[in-house]
């Protein structure tokens, strides 16, 4: 089963403190106990032991542990509701974290020979006590209500093809934020398909490649040398910044901007295609003209500014800690509609079905992105990106009677951030609506 370790923070909505549940005497109940325990700040013991190898693998010990501790400044956490409980090896939970005041969901998966916990996977759960909807119509109201602007759409795949179950502005490109990163992903493939570059070929870190968080790989030393697939891991499941650049500059800016054009309607505002550092310099270089100039300029002479002022042009540090309002997101960023992402799906669903092409798929199913119901939909792919003022989430799903979906939800506002547990409740809610209706 695929390890899950992720989480999503700064949520506020008011809940108010719930009632206590109990876990349920089971193998999975008993890995629950132990997982708060652990976040009220007892000490977690032997990790390596009660973690299956595979989960060792992507999240080591250490990591896991630190990451127990910035999770447990969010709580008390308090135990409020067990959704499953049928199966002994698994269960979902919602948790309350007080400090934040939000619920969470946890998933947890043991491994029936070992005992060992094979999946952990804690995340926001806005949609909790929601009053359900059973209607497109509905959803779309509640869509409309969002400030600023939304690009929506679910599509089955059909004969490889995305057939529109349901679109609302779908045609309208938005800045999506990270998931450009998919196309990345997308010219890569094609690369090593064609023999030019290969999974386990060796990429070294380049100081002049590295990028600002999300990410880890901005830490390593110059010359420690990766697979390209663990890069392609990196960028697709935790977002890394510092490997999306090092792709981009093996792969080449020209053959990614190709690969996009082929699914994207109007390709022209992400020519160039900029860059995580370029995007950063440009925002939060303290140079507001460069920022004015690149944003009115056509595609030729912001090449000419990338080579030129950009390229010279550093973060300022003051600058990314005070970032928590729109900066020139309708100019300078990367644009694409609900219609164009589920295109982007699935060519990614083409690519990932040829023989040699498997890390593709790999990497697009790390990280889930939101807690699904695991016996409703069997395979999960997600790409997802934010900045102030910009979120999408987009996800290629198989269903459990074997059908394929995408569903591209993208929200940007000029005014001010936009609300992260609206947006996953939306999603939520999008995905119970397509589960339920079925030919």
């Amino acid at each position: 089963m695929t390890v899950l370790l992720a989480l999503i923070a700064a949520l506020s909505f008011a809940l108010g403190c719930p009632e206590p549940a109990h876990a349920p005497d089971t193998p999975a109940g008993e890995q629950l106990e132990w997982f708060l325990a652990a976040l009220a700040g007892e000490d977690p013991g032997d990790i390596e032991a009660r973690f299956h190898s595979s989960f060792n693998e992507q999240v080591p010990p250490a990591q896991l542990k630190a990451t127990l501790t910035r999770i447990g400044a969010m709580g008390p956490f308090t135990l409020v509701a067990i959704e499953s409980r049928d199966d002994p090896m698994s269960l979902r939970a919602i948790l309350y974290a007080e400090n934040a005041d939000a619920n969470f969901r946890v998933l947890i998966n043991i491994d029936e020979p070992t005992g060992r916990v094979t999946g952990l996977l804690i995340q926001p759960a806005p949609d909790f006590g929601a009053q359900p909807i059973t209607t497109w119509e509905e959803f779309d109201e509640l869509l409309a209500e969002l400030p600023g602007r939304v690009s929506f759409g679910v599509y089955e795949l059909i004969d490889g093809r995305p057939d529109a179950v349901h679109e609302y502005n779908a045609d309208v490109a938005l800045p999506i934020g990270s998931t450009f990163k998919l196309w990345i992903l997308g010219a890569l493939g094609e690369l090593v398909l064609e023999g030019q570059a290969s999974w386990d070929e060796p990429l070294a870190i380049d100081d002049s490649l590295k990028s600002l968080p999300s990410g880890e790989m901005q830490v390593y030393d110059a010359g420690t040398e990766f697979p390209i697939s663990e890069f392609a891991d990196k960028m697709i499941s935790i977002s890394d910044n510092t490997a999306t650049d090092h792709l981009l500059a093996r792969i080449g800016r020209e053959r990614v901007e190709g690969y996009m054009s082929r699914f994207v309607a109007d390709p022209a505002p992400n020519k160039p295609l900029i860059g995580t550092y370029e995007m950063f310099a440009l925002k939060l270089g303290g140079n507001g003209e460069l920022l004015l100039r690149y944003a009115g300029a056509d595609e030729a002479e912001r090449r000419e500014l990338l080579d030129g002022p950009v390229a010279k042009t550093t973060p300022i540090q003051v600058l990314i800690l005070a970032w928590k309002r729109p900066i020139e997101i309708e100019r300078v960023e990367w644009f694409a509609g609900a219609r164009d992402l589920a295109a982007t799906m699935a060519d990614l669903r083409r690519l990932e079905q040829i023989d040699g092409l498997g890390p593709l798929g790999r990497a697009l199913r790390i990280n889930a992105g939101i807690a699904f119901d695991r016996e409703v939909w069997t395979g999960i792919a997600f790409k997802g990106g934010s900045e102030p003022g910009v979120i999408n989430m987009t996800w290629m799903v198989e269903r459990d009677d074997g059908r394929w979906f995408v569903l591209s939800l993208g929200w940007a506002d000029t005014e001010s951030a936009v609300a992260l547990e609206q947006a996953v409740r939306l999603a939520t809610r999008g995905f119970g609506l397509t589960a339920d209706q079925r030919r």
